[in-house]
Order: C-alpha cells, then structure tokens, then sequence
C-alpha cells in the first residue's frame, strides 16, 4: 500500500483546518441485530431522541438482549397494525432485567414517525412506561403516532429479515411469567413449538459509533489525528484504509469532513 501523492500536497490543509477549531458532531451509532434468520442494521436518531437511544444502547452495551426472542408479530392485514416486537425476553420465556422506565420523547416532540422501517419503544398505556421492549414497523403505523408510541431509529439494511418474522405463523404459548398470544415460530409444525430452535432468536446485538476513532462518542477534529500520522509518514496501515481502495489518502476522511461540515 502506498500513501498518495495528493496527500502530501493536500496535508497543509487539513492541517490547517485542525488548527481552526476542534468541534465536534454527534455520532452516527449504528447497531447490529444478528438473528437466526439473518442480520439487521439500525441507525440511532440520537439527534432527535437523545434520552431514548441512550437507554437503548445502554441494553445493547450490557448485553442484556443478547440470547431475547421475538415474542410478538402483529399483522396489519388482519390486527390493524404491522410490527415485529421483541427486547423483553430470553428464549426460556423468563424475562430480562429491566431498568427504570424512561420519559416518552414523542410526547414533546412526535417526529420521527412511525412509519414504515423504523424501530419504536413498546409501553403500556402509562405514557412514561417503556423500558427495554422495542418493535420495528413493517408498515406505516399512523394510529401509533396518536397514541405516542416512540420512534428513535431507522432500519438501514435488513428489513427483508424483518419481513421474513412479520411473514411467520404465530401461536399463543404459556411462558414463565406470561402467555404469548401472537408468537412467531420457524415451523408451526414442530413437535415441540417453543423450542430455542423453533423461535425467532436475537443472538447478539452490537453498537457501533462511525467515525469516533478515539471512542469519545463523537465524531470531530481528534478522530482524524491518526490519519495525519500516517499520511505524513513513510508507512500506512490497512484499517485506516476506509474506502478499501488499496491506498491510504484523503479520500478516507471523507466521512470525517462530511460529518464535521453537517454541524
């Protein structure tokens, strides 16, 4: 791999532009659901839903969905609202340690919608109630909207998996603590319907914040310190390598001036 000629002579003015200021943007955080049918990515609104995405990631972090099922599908067809819901419990139907219930942001502010692709909190009828439980929308859900349910992200690849759980049987089942009455299973014909293998399982949920290098949950001038360090050097390395062209050179900034320039 070698550094680029236009980055020699471009690195004056980045120079430049990190001695102008050091300002900073929010992250882009993006988690990865891996499930038993396959991976879905979601993108944090941590602009608009600040106190909802941290009490997200606080879950994601601790791994407490990890090992979840999907435990609830709603059909629009026939239930009059389309949603896939899990977050709430391990696959022996126990549920998973829940903190204290947060402030309902949709309240005070009802965009984003639930429409189509995002994922929202589920409550009870109390407006402050949500805590870990969540559910993505298959289909525009405007009666959500009315009723206050919070939006906080956006399916960015993945959603054919969504589909694939919304496209399930469901049974109604005992659990330990609760009877499912719309619980989705792989096939509604196994022996024994609620066995780990017979249900839609989250396997492991990870976060992770693009473009925030010293992991300070922002994205600024700071992240692109190491870049500077390679460029002006003889050597490089692969992983600052973003756009996997082979070279290291500015075009791997890229996201870091986009980002910086959106504030």
């Amino acid at each position: 791999m070698k550094i680029s000629t236009m980055s020699r002579v471009l690195m004056p003015l980045l120079l430049s532009l990190i001695c102008f200021g050091t300002s900073s943007a929010q992250a882009q955080t993006i988690v990865t659901f891996e499930t038993n049918l396959g991976q879905i990515k979601i993108e944090l609104l941590g602009d608009t839903r600040p106190v909802s995405v941290a009490n997200f990631l606080g879950y994601v972090e601790r791994g407490d969905y990890d090992g979840t099922l999907f435990h609830r599908n709603q059909s629009a067809a026939t239930q009059g609202i389309g949603i896939v819901q899990g977050g709430g419990f391990l696959t022996n139907s126990l549920p998973i340690n829940r903190l204290d219930p947060i402030v309902n942001e949709a309240a005070t502010n009802p965009n984003p919608l639930n429409t189509r692709g995002t994922i929202a909190y589920a409550r009870t009828s109390v407006l402050d109630s949500a805590t870990s439980e969540f559910f993505f929308n298959t289909v525009d859900n405007p009666g959500l909207d009315s009723q206050i349910f919070t939006v906080f992200g956006q399916v960015v690849s993945g959603m054919e998996v969504v589909d694939q759980i919304q496209a399930l049987d469901v049974v109604v089942a005992n659990g330990a603590t609760q009877t499912f009455l719309d619980l989705p299973v792989i096939d509604v014909n196994a022996p024994n319907l609620t066995a780990p293998s017979n249900l839609v399982t989250l396997i492991s949920a990870t976060a992770v914040t693009l473009g925030d290098i010293n992991l300070d949950g922002e994205v600024n001038f700071l992240d692109i310190s190491p870049f500077i360090n390679i460029l002006s050097t003889d050597g490089s390395q692969a992983e600052a390598d973003i756009d996997l062209n082979g070279v290291v050179n500015f075009l791997d900034i890229a996201p870091f001036i986009e980002i910086l320039a959106s504030q």
